[in-house]
């Protein structure tokens, strides 16, 4: 494999998915970033089997093949690179940057191993990315942090009203609810998505420009930020979300209204 690729958008990439790769102790590949050259496009992709994100980069491909690199490596040693373009080898195994005034070497790691992303069937809606994120950052704070009942661990996405979606999460003590616009959109499933990795979607959702396809099956959603050549899934958790709205007080008795800065400021 060798491309030639512009360095911003390396940079870029690899700053958007490295959080998605882990250390692994029996699949060291999770740790990689997976570079794949074929005949009209290059791939950067990276996983920890909680979450999967594959993304197109701009370049210039001379040969074709498939490399698996260290992400922490990889992108120390891109970041500090000042040239607008690199050049990405591999050589036995190595790979190559190459700049013209740099040249490093890093040694690869078998991919074979590496997962296959597959793309969810189905034609999805499109969500604005801003209001998305939003919601999964105001109720995640919620969910709890125990793994004895997943779905307590997970933000529970479904939609309430009409061009609206609705983001849960409760731990069994406090509980969060938030309603955010989604003109247009019409979702057909409920879906429990862990928070660690709702966390993630809301990072990836404000880090990107253009408002993603979302696209939900039995077990898995996905982003698709087709514009800028980006696709992210996420595990949904299986099972029933407790029915909130019960504890919810319909009536209230008192009623009162503070400022929202003053008061925090004596503390």
């Amino acid at each position: 494999m060798e491309i030639i690729t512009p360095h911003p958008q390396l940079i870029r990439t690899l700053e958007l998915i490295s959080r998605i790769s882990t250390k692994h102790v029996t699949l060291p590949v999770l740790q990689c970033a997976v570079i794949t050259a074929t005949e009209d496009k290059i791939f950067i992709k990276a996983t920890n089997l909680e979450l999967s994100i594959e993304v197109i980069i701009p370049g210039q491909i001379i040969e074709t093949g498939t490399i698996a690199v260290p992400m922490t490596t990889f992108l120390q040693s891109v970041q500090y690179i000042n040239q607008s373009e690199i050049t990405l080898k591999d050589e036995d195994g190595v790979l190559l940057i190459e700049s013209k005034q740099t040249k490093t070497s890093i040694k690869s790691i078998p991919y074979e191993e590496f997962p296959n992303i597959y793309r969810l069937e189905g034609e999805g809606v499109v969500i604005n990315r801003s209001l998305f994120a939003l919601g999964i950052k105001t109720s995640a704070f919620a969910a709890s942090q125990s793994s004895i009942k997943p779905e307590l661990g997970s933000v529970y996405i479904r939609q309430k009203k009409e061009h609206s979606l609705t983001f849960v999460s409760t731990d069994s003590f406090r509980l969060m609810e938030k309603l955010v616009s989604q003109k247009g959109v019409v979702l057909d499933h409920t879906f429990l998505v862990p928070q660690k990795n709702a966390m993630e979607l809301a990072r990836i959702c404000d880090l990107l420009e253009s408002d993603p396809k979302l696209i939900v099956s039995d077990n898995q959603c996905a982003l698709d930020f087709s514009t800028e050549g980006v696709y992210v899934t996420s595990r949904l958790v299986s099972g029933s979300f407790p029915d909130y709205e019960q504890i919810i007080p319909k009536e209230y008795v008192t009623h009162v209204t503070v400022l929202k800065k003053r008061p925090f400021k004596r503390f």
